[in-house]
């Protein structure tokens, strides 16, 4: 309402300056251009936000939870860890999109975030647009681990009326990808060096960040806890469509996948390709 407002009062401010001279139109366009940046900035306030947990939406769906503990009475890597396990036993698909344009009408959850106001969180069907790390902020979200506002801060670059309009265009912030990674593992990060049998692996609920090849957040997965042959390679869950198929956005797949460390990486560096950087670490709870 408040947006509607201002808009109209912009335009009644420049539509003032219309045949008048060209000193006097100066003031009426700066004016105007105040009462935009006032819209911007409310756009980008945060306001109260309730916390009500929806109900479960459609048959077969996996809906919000009601009424779980907060993140500060346990142990919020492990809750997010069992939620994930939970997605995989029971079955549930999700649609695997990046930030293309074309998937803006599936992408519900980036939505719900970007919204001012919380509402229910959207359930997850074969039709839900998310990608690997948003899965898991998906769980986080829905056993209250992560609140609304929590997320919501996490793309606060997306937030605004001149990044929306870029977002629709396909246009992100040119460190996005390295505003993520910062946002996914926030309390300090661990190489994983899968040559080296002896060195550090994550444990149950840690978060693994593939580099890619520059990008910073080329695929993020989770630990199981579970170390997997003599490499020690940590098993993980996983919302990407390999290593059971190709990485084409707009794939349905399982929502979370059980997979390794090891089978992932050569979908994320390409075949034969040098190794990039893993990292692990406490995720952002």
């Amino acid at each position: 309402m408040l947006r509607r407002v201002l808009d109209e009062m912009r335009q009644r401010v420049l539509g003032l300056g219309k045949g008048v001279g060209r000193v006097a139109e100066e003031p009426l366009r700066r004016a105007g251009e105040r009462i935009d940046e006032a819209a911007e900035l409310w756009e980008r306030s945060d306001k109260p936000i309730s916390h009500s947990r929806g109900r479960d939406e459609g048959s077969g769906a996996v809906g919000p939870s009601v009424d779980r503990p907060r993140s500060e009475d346990l142990d919020a890597p492990l809750v997010v860890a069992d939620e994930l396990r939970a997605m995989h036993l029971s079955g549930a698909q999700a649609m695997w999109t990046n930030f293309l344009p074309r998937f803006i009408p599936h992408r519900k959850f980036e939505e719900w975030i970007l919204s001012k106001n919380e509402g229910p969180l959207p359930a997850l069907t074969p039709d839900s647009g998310v990608n690997c790390r948003e899965m898991i902020m998906w769980a986080a979200a829905r056993r209250g681990v992560l609140t609304h506002a929590q997320l919501r801060d996490q793309y606060a670059s997306l937030l605004g009326r001149k990044a929306q309009r870029n977002r629709r265009n396909g246009i992100l912030p040119n460190d996005f990808p390295q505003q993520m990674r910062a946002a996914t593992i926030p309390h300090g990060s661990r190489d994983l060096d899968l040559g080296d049998p002896t060195g550090e692996r994550p444990g149950r609920g840690d978060l693994i960040v593939w580099d890619g090849w520059g990008e910073g957040n080329a695929h993020t997965a989770m630990a199981t806890g579970h170390l997997i042959g003599p490499d020690r390679d940590p098993e993980v869950y996983s919302f990407w469509p390999p290593p059971k198929a190709p990485a084409i956005p707009g794939t349905v797949t399982d929502a979370v996948q059980i997979t390794t460390v090891g089978d992932l990486t050569p979908y994320v560096d390409g075949p034969g390709a040098p190794a990039r950087p893993i990292w692990f670490g406490r995720g952002p709870w």
